[in-house]
């Protein structure tokens, strides 16, 4: 087992986390006075289980966790885990390797765990006893160890070396079984003194416990006698009981024949009328489907006159559209002719043109002869003469195209003027049916309106009568319901007056004298009433006061003990049986004492059930001795905290009928509560009064309410049959005007989009006139620009001219001649456009006509269509009103053939309904008879209740249950002699203790267990006796020879460490080696043998470790933590402390705390411990083989 790693935090000055890694051999832990070095082994001891403060420098637990610095908070914990290899398997664990923690927290709660896994403190010590490491052992050895070895008390030494030889476990066990050695002479005692007193009670109670068996036996022999008895009653009324449920069910049976062939005759009924519905259904759809027809016959009639308007409307449109082609056509003619006037005038122009041409030839010919004379000579004057003669050009080019505008303009605002004329004949049109139009527009919305109103009064009109009709239907199955609720309350009242007359429920004693009392009037004065009649119970606390009076219920009060006599004597003579009598001037009241009327005021306690319940005052005392001590609860836990706390004084019964008897027992379980109670019949019949009363107010008031709203339904319906007719009516006149709305708009868009073409036409017309306008405007100011240019360019040619004389003015009149030809040729070339344009837009006129023409043929041809296809539909419409007057025809008397089958059918209602009535009327017979047997039956069952209620409070046993007791061979008589003999003997037992039965059989076995319990402590305490000898020898021979090989090993150390001297060990009393304490007897070379306390600070120091290394060489520890053993030696001592603990560490693993540089020079491993933040230490490793290797 070695040492691997150390984990620290929050413990001390190590505020971090520190780890600590530990290898085979030494390690050294180094660091200045107060950097926190010596925390470690303290860590060490710490969590291997120390639980002293002072062992660990501090005053509190709470101590070692980090206390915080100026600088950092206190930690709430400390936590400090220490890992040890386990591979050879020296710690009792399956781990290999095995981490111990421990943690403390500032609220003093401490943690253990071993691998993580939560522990106790006791599992670790038990985990590393005798194997040299723990909070004792010999693995740990701190700064004040080393006075502890060598104090000046030899006593105080022992606890290293018990834990060398290992005996501590077996000390451990030891203290362990003296422990349980006390515990168990204590044991003996106490149950020595138990025994005495139980010995003492055992002789009076086995007396009580023999007459208590004899009462027992004697009590289940009653048990057994009155159980037979009671099965052969129970059989008795279960057999009546049986036959009046045959005979009831045979009543049933023919009341569920009777009902189910009402219920049959009821489904004929209700199929008759589900039959008359339908016919009702199909007579309504018939006359609907036949108003229907009618009134689609007279909506064909409709459309056929509407169609027919149409074709007039379209008649007069073709005339309209003949006539306008027959204009168009004339246009076309005179258009014609003009053109043929234009052509002619064409061929004339074209002649003339054709002259001047030739004429125009000659003078070139001669001005071409001037002109080569003049050719060298006037070139300038040509140029100008050129240029007059393009400006002539130009000039009566502006002129002939003037005349074509102004041609052009007088067509176009002809052309305007007839679309003027057309388009006002379009608007008076439209204005007309626009006018048409307003008005079958405010015919149409009056129409809507009117159906619009109508349809909201039958709307209306239907959700009132769907209101009225499910008011109808509730009012029906309420008074359907309230029927049947009232029938109920009849049988159930009758049934229960029956049972109040004839005293139904009390015992045939009690009947009979209640019977009596009714006609002896001497009877009638001794006896006041049965308890059940003279109590008025409120009915939540009816089942608490019935079960707690049970019997007394029927119990007889009179008015003195004389008249109980003489009734007791007046049931013997009669043989009727016994009964109780409760005598007003005898009973005296029986109350809570004033500690348990404190009981009133717990948590569900309603109450004393005297103070519940109502009474004639007189019968105060009656009525406080059967419910003075009877305190009602509100459920059964309450009631047993109720009984409990007051230890079951008194009867606590709950709401439910839970009863806690006095003593403890409980009763309880389920009711049969089918029936009324004897104490709430009264109640029950003044309710069931109350509820018929009102129920019968109700339906009457419901049978009117069904009246009038029947009467609203029916009028209400009527209104609605003339309504849905007139909204019918409105329908058809709204088709016809809606149809006529069609026809005008359909007009007015033709006529729209005429004007529509026309004004675009009309447009155009006026853009291109005022087009044509401007135009002319612009040649009329060129033609007076080129004039003023032709006059300047003639001055110019005068001027230039006057030097060629006549040759020039030859040449001017040749000029002036061809210029005229020009001119002229000119003119008639504009004039040849001129007419050939106008032909042109003649010919365009002619187009446009004849396409008007071919648009108003099309339009005559798609006229005519319409013709036909109205012609068809009148056609279609006519056949379909014939078929729909067949069809209408046949209807009416398929209605009339319904309408008979209505009346049958009704007949045959009033058949079935006459029947149903009978039958109804003989159920009513057969349940008055089966009324008659229930109430034989209600009362049968209520006397076995009665003698099951009884039995049930004596014994706790049902009818089931009690079987098992039966005996075949005993008869009624046999058994009620039996019961008065058993009864006899029981009374002459006298007071029985039963509980002594118990109790005796409970002390006896208490005694016979203390007597064996005393029996096994004695053989325990000479087990542990035993054991705490055999322990105790094995203690003192193990430590006898173990403490012999330590000192043989002390004395070697001893002297290899000084160098020679001697040394040993001793036992102060050989003879108590268990306590005596140890002397240690040290002589250092050249000195006297003498006791440790006289040696030198040093010398001490060194012989401790020799009894260290001693104690390690007997029985090495698998580590060992030294903190600052080594302080006191010198440099010598301290080489050869390292030279021994370099021979121990193959076998120890050492943790050295030092400041010596020896040890350090010895050590494998170097931890330095800073404090580099004020209070707060840090680790620093170095390890040296490594760093002299480097």
């Amino acid at each position: 087992m070695l040492l691997k790693r150390l984990e620290m935090y929050g413990f001390k000055s190590f505020a971090d986390r520190i780890q600590i890694e530990f290898d085979k051999g030494i390690t050294a832990i180094v660091g200045p006075n107060g950097s926190g070095k010596s925390n470690v082994a303290d860590a060490v001891r710490w969590v291997l289980g120390e639980q002293s403060a002072k062992s660990l420098r501090g005053s509190k637990m709470e101590d070692v966790i980090f206390s915080g610095t100026q600088e950092r908070k206190p930690l709430g914990f400390a936590e400090v885990s220490l890992t040890l290899d386990n591979t050879q398997g020296t710690i009792p664990v399956e781990y290999t390797e095995v981490t111990i923690t421990r943690r403390v927290f500032r609220s003093g709660e401490s943690e253990y765990y071993i691998n993580r896994s939560p522990c106790r403190l006791k599992d670790i010590t038990e985990l590393f006893m005798d194997t040299g490491v723990g909070k004792e052992g010999y693995s740990i050895i701190g700064q004040g160890r080393i006075d502890g070895i060598l104090s000046s008390q030899p006593e105080n030494r022992r606890q290293i070396f018990e834990e060398a030889a290992g005996i501590v476990k077996y000390k451990s066990r030891k203290q362990e079984s003296e422990r349980k050695l006390e515990s168990v002479q204590e044991n003996i005692i106490r149950i020595n003194d138990i025994l005495r007193e139980i010995s003492n009670q055992l002789g009076p109670l086995e007396d009580q416990s023999k007459a208590a068996r004899e009462y027992l036996d004697l009590r289940d022999k009653l048990k057994y006698y009155e159980l037979n008895r009671f099965i052969i009653e129970y059989d008795n009324y279960r057999e009546r009981i049986d036959r009046i449920k045959n005979n009831v069910a045979l009543l049933n049976q023919d009341i569920t024949n009777h009902r189910l062939n009402i219920r049959n005759l009821e489904d004929k009924n209700s199929d008759l009328d589900n039959s008359i519905t339908k016919l009702d259904e199909i007579i309504q759809n018939l006359s609907h489907e036949r108003y229907k027809k009618s009134n689609e016959i007279e909506r064909l009639k409709g459309k056929i006159d509407v169609i027919k308007e149409r074709a007039i409307q379209l008649d007069r449109e073709k005339s309209r559209l003949e006539k306008e082609i027959a204009a168009e056509e004339h246009s076309i003619t005179e258009k014609q002719q003009v053109r043929v006037e234009i052509l002619r005038e064409l061929d004339d122009k074209k002649k003339g043109q054709d002259l001047i041409l030739e004429k125009s030839a000659k003078l070139n010919a001669e001005l071409e002869k001037i002109h080569k004379k003049l050719t060298l000579h006037h070139q300038e004057v040509q140029q100008s003469k050129d240029k007059v003669m393009e400006i002539w050009n130009a000039l009566s080019e502006t002129k002939n195209t003037i005349t074509k505008y102004r041609t052009l303009k007088g067509n176009l605002e002809e052309q305007r003027l007839q679309t003027s004329i057309r388009l006002k004949e379009l608007k008076e049109n439209r204005t007309v049916l626009n006018q048409r139009l307003i008005e079958n527009t405010y015919q149409f919305e009056d129409l809507m309106e009117a159906e619009k109103s109508k349809k909201h009064e039958k709307l209306v009109l239907e959700q009132k009568i769907e209101s009225l009709g499910q008011e109808l239907g509730k009012l029906d199955n309420k008074l359907q319901l309230q029927r049947q609720q009232l029938e109920g309350y009849k049988s159930k009242l009758k049934l229960l007056v029956d049972m109040v007359k004839t005293y139904d429920g009390f015992q045939k004693t009690i009947r009979n004298i209640l019977v009596e009392c009714k006609n002896n009037s001497i009877l009638e004065k001794k006896v006041c009433g049965v308890v059940a009649e003279l109590i008025d119970v409120p009915k939540q606390y009816e089942v608490a006061i019935e079960t707690a009076l049970g019997p007394s219920l029927q119990h007889i009060v009179t008015y003195n003990e004389q008249d109980a006599k003489y009734m007791i004597e007046f049931l013997r003579k009669r043989n009727w049986g016994r009964a109780t009598f409760l005598p007003i001037s005898s009973i005296k009241p029986r109350f809570l004492n004033d500690r348990e009327l404190g009981v009133l005021s717990m948590n569900g306690c309603l109450g004393r059930g005297i103070d519940l319940v109502n009474f004639d005052p007189k019968y105060t005392d009656i009525f406080s001795n059967l419910l003075g001590r009877i305190i009602i609860a509100q459920n059964l836990d309450q009631a047993v905290a109720i009984a409990k706390k007051y230890s079951y004084s008194f009867r606590v019964v709950t709401l439910d009928g839970d009863i806690i008897n006095t003593g403890g027992s409980m009763t309880g379980g389920s009711i049969n509560r089918r029936n009324v109670g004897i104490i709430g019949r009264s109640r029950e019949i003044n309710d069931l009064k109350n509820q018929i009363t009102h129920l019968v107010t109700d339906m009457k008031h419901g049978v009117t309410q069904r009246e009038a709203c029947l009467k609203e339904y029916n009028k209400l319906a009527d209104a609605l049959k003339i309504i849905s007719k007139e909204i019918h009516e409105l329908e058809i006149e709204k088709a016809t005007s809606s149809e006529s709305l069609e026809g005008a708009h359909n007009q007015i868009r033709q006529i729209d989009e005429e004007i529509q073409r026309v004004n675009i036409a009309n447009r155009d017309i006026t853009l291109e006139i005022e087009r044509l306008q401007e135009s002319i405007g612009e040649q009329e100011n060129l033609i007076k620009e080129l004039e003023l240019r032709i006059d300047r360019a003639q001055a110019s040619v005068l001027d230039t001219d006057s030097v060629i004389g006549d040759i020039n003015r030859q040449k001017e009149q040749m000029d002036e001649e061809l210029t005229k030809v020009r001119v002229e040729m000119t003119g008639l070339e504009h004039e040849i456009g001129y007419i050939e344009a106008k032909i042109v837009q003649l010919d365009d006129e002619i187009g446009f006509h004849k396409q008007s023409i071919r648009e108003k043929s099309k339009a005559m041809e798609d006229i005519s269509d319409t013709t036909i296809i109205y012609g068809r539909e009148i056609d279609e419409y006519t056949d379909k009103i014939e078929k729909l007057s067949k069809e209408v025809e046949e209807a009416g008397r398929e209605l009339s053939q319904r309408q008979a089958d209505k009346v049958a059918l009704t007949e045959e209602i009033s058949a079935v309904e006459k029947r149903i009535k009978e039958l109804t009327k003989t159920v009513d017979e057969i349940r008055e008879r089966r009324h008659s047997m229930e109430v034989q039956l209600s009362r049968t069952e209520i006397e076995l209740e009665n003698i099951q209620n009884n039995i049930w409070q004596d014994y706790e046993i049902s009818y089931a249950n009690a079987l098992r007791y039966r005996d075949s061979q005993l008869g009624l008589t046999r058994v009620k002699k039996e019961i008065q003999e058993i009864k006899q003997r029981i009374n002459r037992l006298g007071d029985v203790n039963v509980k002594a039965i118990d109790e005796y059989k409970r002390i006896k076995e208490r005694h016979d267990f203390l007597t064996g319990q005393m029996e096994d402590l004695i053989e325990a305490k000479d087990n542990l006796l035993g054991v705490i000898n055999d322990i105790t020898s094995t203690m003192k021979c193990r430590f006898v020879q173990e403490l012999d090989i330590i000192n043989k090993h002390f004395k070697d150390v001893f002297r290899r460490l000084f160098g020679g001297g001697k040394a040993g060990l001793v036992l102060e009393d050989p003879n108590d080696v268990l306590t005596s304490g140890i002397e240690i007897i040290a002589q250092p070379p050249g000195k006297k043998l003498q006791n440790i306390n006289l040696l030198s600070g040093g010398e001490k120091a060194l012989t401790a470790i020799a009894i260290l290394f001693a104690i390690l060489e007997h029985k090495p520890a698998p580590f060992c933590v030294l903190d600052e053993i080594d302080a006191a030696l010198d440099e010598s001592n301290v080489e050869n402390f390292g030279r021994f603990l370099k021979e121990f560490c193959d076998k120890t693993q050492f943790v050295l705390i030092t400041h010596r540089k020896g040890t350090m020079e010895k050590s494998d491993v170097l931890y330095g411990v800073a404090m580099e933040e004020k209070g707060v230490s840090r680790m620093i490793s170095v390890k040296l083989e490594d760093e002299i290797a480097s």
